[in-house]
């Protein structure tokens, strides 16, 4: 029956099924090593950089990071499940929301990196006259 079909390489339905099989299991595992490291980043950046002491920070409305697990979990109807265990679209919509958080969290730390810098800036100079002062 799928021999009815062919692709412009000639390739019958079973084939180009299995090579998309074989080539989804791939992307399925870079997109797991995505999600460990920015369970990694997530859960350094909302203890060291923004001082969370929640367990969980919104990703988006569908997904959310849970510190102590540190996994992410898809918000579904009856339960939360976490993303690596989801499949097709569902897992690949959790993954675009989390790369999506993950520029918003880069821009987040590029914000408080100057603003910090300015602050141990004015210190420094604050520190300065202070000594200057005692010195007079």
């Amino acid at each position: 029956m799928f021999n009815l079909f062919k692709g412009k390489n000639g390739k019958n339905v079973d084939v180009a099924v299995g090579n998309f099989l074989q080539e989804e299991k791939k992307r399925h595992k870079r997109a797991v090593d995505f999600l460990q490291l920015m369970a990694g980043v997530t859960a350094h950046v909302a203890t060291e950089v923004w001082g969370m002491a929640d367990q969980d920070v919104q990703v988006s409305d569908t997904v959310r990071f849970d510190l102590a697990t540190q996994s992410f979990f898809f918000k579904g109807a009856e339960s939360d499940i976490n993303v690596q265990a989801l499949k097709g679209q569902p897992f690949w919509q959790s993954v675009q929301q989390i790369m999506y958080f993950g520029q918003e969290l880069l821009d987040d730390i590029k914000e408080r990196e100057e603003g910090r810098k300015q602050i141990v800036s004015s210190i420094s100079d604050l520190t300065e006259k202070i000594m200057q002062v005692q010195l007079s």
